[in-house]
């Protein structure tokens, strides 16, 4: 049987390797502002959320699943 967690580590980390976009870290800036409640969030790699799908979110926790990272 694979070893799942070694393969999954590999995987990822050729996709970091090849500069995969979904691979890369936000800035503290794009945190800042997600965090003042202006989030920067793509559907696809062109076509960012409309800000009307969120609720205020200025001043709450929130975690976006499959986020990239946690953001």
């Amino acid at each position: 049987m694979t070893d799942l967690l070694a393969h999954n580590r590999r995987a990822w980390d050729e996709m970091v390797a090849s500069h995969d976009r979904w691979t890369v870290p936000v800035t503290p800036a794009e945190i800042a502002a997600a965090r003042g409640g202006v989030p920067s969030i793509v559907l696809t790699p062109t076509k960012p959320v409309p800000a009307a799908w969120f609720p205020p979110l200025a001043g709450r926790d929130t975690l976006v699943l499959a986020g990239g990272g946690g953001q």
